[in-house]
């Protein structure tokens, strides 16, 4: 799968399931990271980047931790130390008017080249299991 640079954005026509993309109502055509986001969080499997969706809120974490299985992980992370791993905070509500599930408060992080969100972030692993 080819994996965008979250800068990139998008750019109308380029899907990867072979759609002709989609109108971005508050987003601009072309490539910008206000379109990386929007897109991100509206279709990340259609439009894959290098950004990881995070969400501030433990009990909506768990739900999609344990989405189609009945268990799942949650990993807490410290958000002070994103500057010092060089990872960027992408919080959706900035970056448009019409977040894909307000509720959620996501925030997308981006590390510095696009590349892999270091485990120095993480400060607890915590299993759980779905709410019945």
């Amino acid at each position: 799968m080819k994996v965008a640079s979250f800068c990139r954005g998008i750019i109308i026509g380029e899907r990867e399931d072979g759609g002709d993309g989609f109108v971005i109502n508050e987003g601009m055509i072309g490539e910008s990271e206000d379109n990386a986001v929007i897109a991100h969080q509206r279709d990340s499997d259609a439009f894959p980047s290098s950004g990881v969706s995070t969400i501030p809120f433990f009990e909506r974490a768990k739900i999609y931790a344990t989405h189609s299985r009945l268990r799942g992980i949650v990993y807490k992370i410290d958000r002070e130390l994103f500057a010092s791993n060089h990872i960027k905070e992408c919080r959706v509500k900035e970056r448009t008017p019409y977040p894909e599930i307000s509720e959620d408060d996501e925030v997308i992080l981006v590390s510095k080249d696009n590349g892999t969100l270091t485990n120095d972030i993480v400060v607890e692993i915590i299993r759980v299991e779905q709410n019945r």
